[in-house]
């Protein structure tokens, strides 16, 4: 790190950090023409004809009146044509005016005065529109503003509540009573929303105190600087406001996560952690798929979901309660920001339980907006459920491959594929109640495995837990209910081969339980009608076995089969009379109130 001489004029090296022991002033400026640079230091000489010369004695005159001997001021202390200086600068920048003894903020606009500054004058100086003055008016403890003339106009704590109108940085900021951790990220970019700079990259790289974040400078990478300063702020944050950004206009439908300046920020000035953000620690990470987050979405309709941010906006009359939330679309896997000019308002409070990993998307190109369009079009494999009864609640659906999944909307988007395997796990808890007055559960799982193949042949098939588990199966082969996280994200070939359907297809499951009060059975449909897409219809219906036992014996009605009766199936049942005696008796048209 160089410091100025105030006395010699002369650059000094020293190390960084500066020792406690060397004392130094700092300057806080905007450039104008012919400042003095670094090779003009060299040369007192030439940096003498420099218009920005005066600017220099000013400031170390300023220094020595408080009897230090040393200021930095970045116009000459800076060796520009080394890159890997420059980028060490601006990284340790707001630790330097942190660290100073005294900051000098000249205002060259601001006239000379007897009389104290009027707010109408103070906000009109330049300093307050650039990008790099943000971190010189926070980072510095004690910062005095100093006039044209460089008179003294007041000391940073003296001038809080004007600069608190200008800025709209709170006070208790300013004085230093409240870290900067402690404000919301979407809060501390609105402060250099309206802020600009001469290059693009350094809309970033000026914030990167504001943030306590180091990122490479790459001048010439234009926006893409500011998205990397979003990617280095999550990677050690978990606080959702990031997001909570709006574009300037309504032109595009979808972008990425990410915003693409701090223009887009300018609504946020009042933006608050819910205090249920401090509960939020679970892990954000950037991967080759988009911005990895665990969070809830709900899903609205017609394809569009919201996400919770965990904020609120302060200057809504609703206060607290008007939660900010975000709309999202989903392309397979990844889920791209939709409506990006807008934020959705009373955003659901979420519940605690285990979440799926959500894949956001950092940008989006132009094509992106077609793409989601063709999703929504595209053809698919639609499952259809029966509702939950006063008998029967279906629950726990998963599918494999997930990247194929719409979880909310229930169906593998398979778009042009020829072949596709999946399969759809859930399961089944039945309730009953006997003559005598005792009421019991029990639940099995279920798999319903598709298998699509060159040309128009689609073939399904049923698996019931107990089934499948007790046949046979190769050492390599994935339990799709035991170890369905070991999937991956396009599901597991072989694995998917051996309960390919192949030429036997099995469209219906009877359950039977050991006290026989809840047998029932699970049966497949398929329909064209939907052509290109494929729809499966999945019932439930109460077993033969199951009627004539709740009868009761008075009807003169056998026994109960015994558990190994061959007409039975605990697994897969090849019987299609099965099917077509139960069709009739349906759950998914039975009524009764949710027993759950």
């Amino acid at each position: 790190m160089r410091l100025l001489n105030a006395f010699t004029l002369e650059l000094e090296v020293f190390p960084d950090p500066i020792p406690e022991s060397i004392p130094y002033a700092i300057l806080s400026h905007t450039w104008a023409d012919e400042e003095v640079t670094f090779d003009c230091m060299k040369d007192i000489s030439t940096a003498q004809t420099r218009v920005g010369y005066a600017k220099i004695l000013s400031a170390c005159l300023k220094t020595q009146d408080h009897g230090l001997e040393y200021i930095w001021i970045d116009t000459c202390c800076i060796d520009k044509s080394s890159s890997a200086e420059l980028s060490e600068c601006i990284n340790s920048m707001f630790r330097w005016y942190k660290n100073a003894t005294v900051c000098f903020a000249f205002l060259f606009d601001l006239p000379a005065s007897d009389n104290s500054v009027e707010l109408s004058v103070l906000q009109k100086c330049r300093w307050w529109t650039r990008g790099w003055t943000l971190q010189e008016l926070v980072a510095p403890t004690n910062l005095v503003f100093v006039d044209e003339s460089w008179n003294f106009v007041g000391t940073k704590s003296d001038l809080a509540v004007m600069i608190e109108s200008i800025t709209g940085i709170s006070r208790w900021v300013l004085d230093g009573q409240k870290s900067l951790s402690s404000i919301s990220l979407a809060k501390r970019m609105s402060w250099a929303a309206a802020r600009e700079t001469t290059r693009v990259e350094d809309k970033a790289y000026c914030l990167l105190g504001i943030f306590d974040v180091n990122i490479p400078m790459i001048y010439g990478e234009e926006l893409k600087a500011f998205i990397r300063l979003q990617e280095a702020i999550l990677s050690k944050t978990t606080d959702l406001s990031i997001f909570a950004w709006k574009a300037r206009d309504d032109s595009k439908k979808h972008r990425g996560i990410l915003a693409e300046s701090p223009a887009e920020f300018l609504h946020c000035g009042f933006v608050e952690l819910s205090d249920d953000q401090f509960r939020f620690r679970d892990e954000i990470n950037l991967t080759n798929r988009g911005v990895k987050i665990r969070t809830p979405v709900k899903f609205e309709s017609n394809g569009k979901y919201i996400m919770d941010l965990h904020c609120y906006d302060e200057s809504l009359s609703t206060g607290p309660s008007q939660r900010l939330g975000i709309y999202l679309q989903r392309a397979l896997d990844t889920y791209f920001r939709y409506l990006p000019h807008e934020t959705a308002l009373g955003g659901m409070v979420p519940s605690v339980r285990v979440l799926r990993p959500l894949f956001l998307a950092s940008t989006a190109d132009e094509e992106i907006g077609d793409s989601l369009a063709k999703e929504k079009d595209c053809r698919k494999i639609i499952f259809e459920f029966p509702s939950t009864t006063q008998n029967y609640m279906l629950h726990d659906f998963r599918a494999v491959p997930e990247t194929y999944w719409n979880m909310h909307e229930r169906y593998f988007s398979i778009g042009a594929l020829s072949n596709f395997d999946g399969f759809v796990r859930f399961s089944i808890t039945s309730r009953a109640s006997s003559q005598w007055g005792t009421t019991t559960e029990q639940t099995t799982g279920f798999l319903v495995v598709c298998d699509l193949t060159s040309g128009p042949d689609f073939r399904l098939s049923l698996y019931a837990q107990t089934g499948l588990q007790s046949s046979s199966k190769p050492p390599e082969f994935i339990d799709p209910f035991n170890e369905i996280d070991q999937y991956g994200p396009l599901g597991d070939a072989f694995s998917l081969s051996v309960l390919r359907p192949g030429e036997r297809e099995d469209r219906a499951v009877s359950i039977i339980h050991r006290d026989y009060r809840h047998n029932y059975t699970v049966l497949a449909h398929v329909s064209t009608t939907l052509s290109p897409s494929i729809k499966v219809r999945i019932e439930v219906s109460s077993s033969p076995e199951d009627a004539s036992f709740n009868r009761g014996p008075r009807f003169g009605v056998p026994e109960p089969p015994k558990r190994d009766d061959p007409r039975i199936h605990y697994g897969r049942s090849t019987s299609s009379a099965s099917a077509s005696a139960s069709a009739s008796a349906s759950a998914s048209s039975a009524s009764g109130a949710p027993w759950y």
